[in-house]
Formats: structure tokens, C-alpha cells, sequence
């Protein structure tokens, strides 16, 4: 019995571990992913990327860090430069 109260223990302590170590792993994902996106918006205000590229970036910023408000500011104050036109025009018939 004792035997098993310390298996569940070990248990436990791998489980909180793992999950500590898959949060971490997360948050440096999610910075590393922000920070290319500040990258590719430098990018098409030089001139190198297409603006499409900021438009893809920009869906993905606002789908990943809604629950973020400061990165969310951020993204925003990155974004002041940029206008996208939400009119499309479809030439192809």
C-alpha cells in the first residue's frame, strides 16, 4: 500500500512537471511567433514582403492572442501604419 501512495506521488509530480514543461514551451512559442510577426510588419513597411503577408500575420495575431490584452495593444500600435482595404475586387468571371 505504501508502495502504491508513492507511485501515485511520482504520478503526480510527472504529471505537474509535464505540464509545467508544455506551458513554458507555449509562452516561448507564442512570443517567438509574435515577434516574427512584428518582424514581417517591419518587413512589408520596407518594402521586402508583399502587404498579403501582413494580412495573413495580422489574422493570426488576432486569433492567437485575443486573451492577451497587451499583446493585443501592441499588435495595434504595430498596425497604426497599415490600412487594408476591405473592399476586394474580383476581376475574374
Amino acid at each position: 500500500m505504501a508502495d502504491e501512495k508513492l507511485d501515485d506521488k511520482f504520478f503526480e509530480a510527472g504529471v505537474h512537471l509535464a505540464r509545467s514543461n508544455l506551458e513554458a514551451t507555449l509562452n516561448r512559442y507564442r512570443e517567438e511567433c509574435f515577434r516574427v510577426a512584428k518582424l514581417v510588419a517591419r518587413d512589408v513597411a520596407a518594402g521586402k514582403k508583399p502587404m498579403d503577408d501582413l494580412r495573413k500575420m495580422d489574422e493570426f495575431v488576432r486569433s492567437v492572442y485575443t486573451d492577451q490584452p497587451r499583446k493585443m495593444a501592441e499588435w495595434e500600435e504595430v498596425m497604426k501604419g497599415f490600412e487594408f482595404s476591405e473592399d476586394t475586387v474580383d476581376d475574374e468571371k
